[in-house]
């Protein structure tokens, strides 16, 4: 075979010709014409439409300086650089000067401008207009060395709609989107790098950029941007920011500077503003390594996921810390603000090395040589040192005092709480001012910073904030019904707020900080939804404080959003529509709540959120849920209800749709549906004590039922006594009712215990000493009854069950004055006296093992060893276990009534009641749980699993 090596380098040496033979240029001036060549200056074209057009594979089109106005999208290929920039008369690329030469093409707000796939180089890109990507769509393209502005997208992006693409070195300002992405919509996997987005706007998300999806922004600078949500920055879910500063953007809502789903890393967020929620970067993804500092409303919300990062809100957990960070330069024009690191500043050396890039925005190796990584997006010189955050103040108020005084003591005290502030406003160090007794009229609503804590409640002597003492020196800020008393991100504690007015959210404060000990009375919201009279809390916090005598149309007391409110004490409130007290969709734990009011749902509380261990009493609404209305996602737990009141439905409780309502004790509360509690269709009622409740008697018609509760969804294992109605004067019942207790409750006509519908179903319950005065004093049913026990219930009709509907393994006996009133309606499988033969019923005493006395809660309703009930249940329909828990069955067969029996008594129990030793093996069995000590657990645990 002959020798091929001389062939490789001839393939070689013709593709490299045929590269630079056949690979074109093509040269456009505002004075050339479409009718010439172009291949030369001297011959150029005259529009940049007609060079694209001629372009081929590998070509290139050079744009002098000048204005291109063209008559359609500019369309560049993949394999076309287009460049602009040229004075006109370069031969070579490197000649070329972009800013003396500038290279406009103009959408004249007809047009989107570009649409690159290949290379976009050296242009002014300006008043483009499209759907996607009003100044530039790059499709997979590569757009550097661009101004982009005055471009306008009615969807995304618009000044550019970067699909996939590479975006470098580019200023995109004065550019704005319908929807998402004012500046630069960033999609999918790609990149926008060294860029500066400024003064763009979106309507909905990311003013400056809209980061979906991978994509990822590094060594950008963010400022002066504006949206709903994410002013400067959103960043989806697996999106990257790295290595950049976003200052003084605004979001409407939430997260003025940057709204992250995905990952933020050595970023530095500053003097954002939101008017909602979180100023600086609003998270639901991972912060690492960042600065976010001096930002409204908050620095960072959501702090599960943020490490190794500087910020206000910093408890020092996870590398966290809270202290100025001391910038080089944070005053004058915005583009001259220096974000570098001063020596000493606490954020010097103080990041992660795990999670850092490998350079900062300026191209700096990180770690540096000394082995450490800063906060922020600018490493700082070997050399420089942190030094510990430092906190100044206090400033001193006292109303005698001068605001022309420089307020660092309190013989130099300043006369108002404003002038305090505005001493320190322009500052990013942590301070505290210190508030003597009497009563601030400041005219205007004080702003309280993130990084400050207002102190109010000294005599105006003290040295040390431990001899302060809040109630003998009341501090009070007044708005005299003309504006909001306080807007605090910050600590406002020990004053009293009164008399504030707005007309949207927050009469006396709106709070995304932290507010404790303080007296918060007689404000109000005006609008129609306007909420929170007291507070309107935004995902801050509200400790020991006391709220009363304030109105909104919701929340008349407290409007809490993703807020928590604890040891409060809130009474006297009133909502023209929901929420007389408190209407949350936070948290609330150990508050208490009466004597408020509401017109509509929820007269002490209506709760979206989380409420524990609360005491809520002596409200009322004229319509549902006089105590909490509890919606849907809400829950209730560890809670006391009593003494309520609701026109219609849920005196103590009105439990929505799939509310929870766990653990609680609610009496003596009254509506027309659910005396206690109205339980909605998906909503769950567990393990609660409910008694003394009734609902509404009416002379004329007998309509008002579910004295304890009105259940549509699920009620289990739950005490049901003393309570009162028409009908079911313990519970009327459309869902199911599942090892409950019933006794001692009344009913004016039917279903003493329970009035169980159609729909209705009673599993494992003990229905005990009811009476009504018709019909059915255990239990009125047109629905399904499984494996209860009915005893010594009153009725005129079915003392024990008045029955139209199916009653299975069931006890009834010595109900007066019968045990059944039969109107249609099947039994089977069940004890009763004067039983009807056939269908498993058998009418033989059941052999309780204790019924004697008069006091029913000494009852013993199980079953004794040669109790005929035994084994004579059926399986069809039985439930797995007992009331206890208990397996069911026991024996060869299933037991009647709401106890299973159990046959024989565990080894574990003979060895303890008979104190004998448990041999190894034994022991080893008995220990059920496994923690290595034999106790009532393990005999639980054995008894329910036998």
């Amino acid at each position: 075979m002959k020798s091929t090596r001389g062939i490789f380098p001839v393939i070689a040496f013709w593709v490299i010709m045929s590269t630079s033979t056949f690979a074109a240029r093509y040269y456009v001036k505002t004075t050339g014409k479409d009718t010439n060549s172009g291949v030369s200056w001297d011959a150029a074209l005259k529009t940049i439409v007609k060079a694209t057009e001629k372009a081929q594979e590998g070509d290139e089109v050079w744009v002098a300086k000048g204005t291109y106005a063209e008559s359609k999208t500019v369309s560049n290929r993949e394999d076309v650089a287009l460049y602009g920039g040229f004075a006109g008369t370069e031969s070579q690329l490197s000649e070329r000067n972009i800013s003396a030469h500038p290279t406009i093409i103009d959408g004249e707000d007809a047009r989107q401008c570009v649409h690159n796939s290949g290379v976009l180089d050296g242009f002014h890109i300006t008043r483009g207009i499209y759907g996607l990507g009003g100044g530039i769509y790059n499709n997979y393209g590569r757009v550097t060395n661009c101004t982009v502005y005055n471009n306008s997208a009615t969807s995304y992006g618009g000044g550019i709609y970067n699909s996939s693409g590479t975006v470098t070195n580019c200023t995109v300002y004065n550019n704005s989107a319908t929807s998402y992405g004012g500046g630069i919509y960033n999609d999918s996997s790609g990149t926008v790098t060294n860029c500066t987005v400024y003064n763009n706007s979106a309507t909905s998300y990311g003013g400056g950029i809209y980061n979906y999806d991978s994509g990822a922004l590094t060594n950008c600078t963010v400022y002066e941007n504006k949206a709903n949500y994410g002013g400067g920055i959103h960043n989806d879910e697996k999106g990257t920011v790295t290595n950049c500063t976003v200052y003084s953007n605004n979001a409407k809502y939430g997260g003025g500077g940057i709204y992250n789903k995905g990952t933020v890393t050595n970023c530095t967020v500053y003097n954002n503003s939101a008017t909602d929620i979180v100023g600086g970067i609003y998270n639901k993804g991972t912060v690492t390594n960042c600065i976010s500092w001096k930002n409204s409303l908050g620095d960072i919300w959501n702090r599960v996921s943020v490490k190794y990062s500087c910020f206000e809100e910093a408890d020092g957990n996870d590398g966290n810390i809270r202290g100025n960070p001391l910038f080089v330069n944070t005053s004058g024009d915005l583009s001259t603000w220096d974000f570098r690191l001063q020596n000493g500043s606490p954020c010097v050396d103080t990041g992660s090395t795990k999670d850092a890039p490998e350079t900062d925005i300026m191209g700096n190796p990180r770690p540096g040589a000394d082995g450490k990584v800063c906060m922020g997006a600018y490493e700082s010189p070997n050399e420089y040192e942190p030094q510990p955050p430092r906190a100044l103040g206090p400033l001193y108020v006292s109303k005698s005092g001068n605001d022309a005084n420089n307020g660092l003591s309190w013989k130099t005290a300043l006369k108002t709480i404003n002038a305090a502030l505005n001493k320190i406003a322009d500052s990013d160090d942590i301070y505290q001012i210190w508030v003597a007794e009497g009563t601030y009229a400041e005219g205007q609503t004080l702003i309280i910073p993130i990084r400050v804590t207002l102190y109010g409640g000294f005599a105006g002597t003290e040295s040390q904030l431990s001899q302060r003492n809040i109630s003998s020196h009341p501090t009070i800020i007044d708005g005299e019904d003309a504006c909001r008393c306080v807007q605090n991100s910050g600590f406002l504690d020990g004053f009293h707020i009164t008399r504030g007015k707005t007309e949207n959210y927050g009469g006396g404060i709106y709070n995304t900080g932290t507010v404790t000990n303080c007296t918060i009375y007689g404000n109000k919201v005006l609008s129609q939804f306007g909420s929170g009279g007291g507070i309107s809390n935004k995902y801050g916090t509200v400790t020991n404080c006391t709220v009363y005598g304030n109105n909104a149309d919701v929340g008349g007391g407290i409007d809490s959003w993703q807020g928590t409110v604890t040891n409060c004490t809130v009474y006297g409130n009133s909502a023209v529509s929901d929420g007389g007290g408190i209407y949350n969709y936070g948290t609330v734990t150990n508050c208490t709540v009466y004597e408020n009011s509401a017109t509509k749902n929820g007269g002490g509380i209506d709760n979206s959120g989380t409420m524990t261990n609360c005491t809520v009493y002596n409200n009322t609404s004229t319509d549902i849920g006089g105590g909490i209305y509890n919606d849907e996602k809400g829950t209730v737990t560890d809670c006391t209800v009593y003494g309520n009141s609701a026109k219609y439905s849920g005196g103590g409780i009105y439990n929505y749709d799939s509310g929870t309502v766990t653990n609680c004790t609610v009496y003596e509360n009254k509506a027309d549906y659910g005396g206690g509690i109205y339980n909605y269709e998906k909503g769950t009622v567990t393990n609660c004590t409910i008694y003394g409740n009734r609902s509404s008697t009416h002379v004329i018609a007998k309509d008002f039922c579910g004295g304890g509760i009105y259940n549509k969804g699920t009620v289990t294992n739950c005490i049901v006594y003393n309570n009162n109605a028409d009908d079911g004067g313990g519970i009327s019942n459309y869902g199911t009712v599942t090892n409950c207790t019933i006794y001692g409750n009344s009913a004016k006509y039917s279903g003493g215990g329970i009035y169980n519908y159609d729909s209705g179903t009673v599993i494992n319950c003990t229905v005990y000493g009811n009476n009504a005065k018709t019909r059915g004093g255990g239990i009125y049913n047109k629905g399904a009854v499984t494996n209860c026990t009915v005893y010594n219930n009153r009725a005129i009709d079915g003392g024990g069950i008045y029955n139209k509907g199916t009653v299975t393994n069931c006890i009834v006996w010595d109900n007066y004055t019968e045990d059944f009133k039969f109107s249609g309606g099947v039994v089977k499988y069940s004890c009763f006296s004067g039983g009807i033969s056939g269908g498993g019923n058998i009418s033989d005493n059941p052999m309780f093992v204790n019924v004697s006395g008069d006091d029913p809660t000494k009852w013993d309703l199980r079953l004794q060893p040669n109790s005929p009930c035994i084994d004579k249940g059926t399986s069809e329909g039985a439930p797995d276990y007992d009331i206890l828990g208990v397996k069911r069955p026991q024996g060869s067969g299933y037991d009647m009534g709401a106890y299973e029996y159990i046959p024989s008594i565990p080894a574990i129990i003979s060895h303890i009641l008979g104190k004998k030793p448990f041999t190894p093996e034994e022991k080893n069995a008995a220990d059920d749980n496994k923690d290595n000590i034999i106790d009532v657990a393990d005999i639980i645990h054995i008894m329910k699993q036998k």
